[in-house]
């Protein structure tokens, strides 16, 4: 009798099982994704304007809730600190994917300046995946960072 018989069948049950766990159960990349594109949408910002971006990054129908502002809906409107002459930056700190895989978030700090003035607060965004795995923002809210007194 063959005494390697046994640990033969669990290397060949450990195999099968890993198989099909790869198979059918695909890592969690959509966070990881949603954080680089995130940080290049405030790339392509700072550097060729807001209105460049919203067009690559924006969904059609996009609402922003800014801090003591109306909201601002679509990409046609141009956000209100544009207007003035201010660079927006923002670095995001996390993104969150639902397990439907159709809708997200990211938030984290932002920075705007306007000649010698810095505004800085935070921001949320939310984003939605579109047919072809592309994922588009539906709203953004920020608000400025609180005075310390």
């Amino acid at each position: 009798m063959n005494q390697n018989r046994p640990f033969q069948n669990l290397v060949y049950l450990f195999v099968i099982v890993y198989s099909i766990y790869h198979l059918f159960v695909k890592p969690d990349t959509s966070a990881k994704v949603l954080m680089k594109l995130d940080a290049d949408f405030s790339a392509l910002c700072f550097k060729k304007g807001l209105q460049t971006a919203l067009r690559q990054f924006a969904d059609d129908s996009v609402v922003f809730l800014p801090s003591n502002h109306y909201p601002i809906i679509s990409t046609s409107a141009k956000p209100f600190y544009e207007r003035r002459g201010a660079t927006l930056r923002w670095v995001p700190k996390r993104a969150e994917v639902a397990e439907s895989g159709e809708l997200a978030y990211t938030y984290g700090d932002w920075i705007v300046t306007v000649a010698a003035t810095t505004v800085t607060g935070s921001y949320v965004t939310v984003w939605r995946k579109k047919e072809g795995s592309t994922w588009k923002f539906v709203l953004n809210a920020g608000q400025n960072d609180l005075e310390t007194k």
